[in-house]
């Protein structure tokens, strides 16, 4: 299928496909059979555009505008995954690219000090001990408006988690989404890291390690595109321009942003911070 290809149409005749560029230009001729080369860059889930989903797209005026103006508003019937030209399908992937989340207010935080032990051979002599730095990472995503296309889909997302001042350094972490309204998931992102510390205890001293344990609670939201891809049929009654099957290719005629349809979350990122270690016998 050429790149520039934006309309074809079905030569009952023969079967095969009629292929016009933009301008209404004849490309050329094309079995049914023949593959079409539209692409699905870097997608996630992905399922089947329906002809019902596909009129809810931002865009599908401006297919129908397009096909006012080359074929008339004549009787027609709308259709997608025909049967009978399954290599000129459409469907509905949900992003790739990385969702950066939004924070929304100020974090809550508590701060503790803790402390803890470690293993001691003898009267006296050396005492290992345990100490964990660094950050582990909870996120939390509930579904609050779900896209009217792919309804149901689950997928793979990497989220971006932003710096939050005085809380975490920028991160990211991949979690499931699913576009079901009220649906929650949750995935976490271990980045502590923890090493021994090995101290001279006297005899009669008992040594620990006291540390800081930070916990914050940061709310925040973000959006999931499903970004349609593929044909749109245009069934008409009677034929228009010789032919009573037509085709609109969405990928050449809209942008993504006109084929694309948002899945909204809210989040809650929880955040478990530990430094600050002393040594200190007693």
């Amino acid at each position: 299928m050429p790149r520039n290809a934006t309309r074809i149409a079905v030569d009952e005749g023969s079967g095969t496909l009629v292929v016009f560029d933009n301008r209404g230009e004849r490309l050329g001729l094309m079995d049914r059979d023949a593959f079409s080369s539209f692409e699905r860059r870097g997608s996630g889930a992905c399922t089947s555009l329906g002809a019902d989903e596909v009129q809810k797209l931002p865009g599908w005026s401006k297919l129908v505008d397009m096909a006012n103006d080359y074929w008339g508003d004549n009787d027609r019937q709308i259709a997608t995954n025909d049967d009978e030209y399954p290599d000129y399908p459409a469907s509905v992937c949900a992003t790739n690219d990385q969702v950066d989340l939004t924070v929304n207010g100020d974090p809550e935080c508590t701060t503790q000090s803790q402390s803890t032990g470690g293993d001691f051979s003898g009267t006296s002599g050396t005492v290992a001990l345990q100490q964990t730095e660094g950050t582990s990472y909870t996120l939390e995503t509930t579904t609050n408006r779900q896209a009217s296309v792919a309804l149901g889909v689950s997928t793979e997302v990497k989220m971006g988690i932003p710096e939050i001042l005085d809380v975490t350094v920028g991160t990211s972490l991949t979690t499931t989404v699913t576009n079901s309204q009220g649906t929650t998931q949750s995935a976490t992102n271990n980045q502590q890291t923890t090493s021994t510390v090995t101290v001279s205890q006297l005899d009669g001293q008992t040594c620990k390690l006291d540390f800081t344990s930070k916990t914050c609670t940061t709310k925040g939201s973000g959006s999931l595109p499903f970004v349609a891809t593929g044909w749109v049929w245009f069934q008409y009654k009677k034929k228009t321009h010789d032919h009573w099957l037509w085709a609109l290719n969405m990928d050449v005629i809209l942008d993504e942003s006109d084929r694309s349809m948002n899945l909204d979350f809210n989040s809650i990122v929880s955040t478990d911070t530990r430094s600050q270690y002393n040594v200190v016998c007693e």
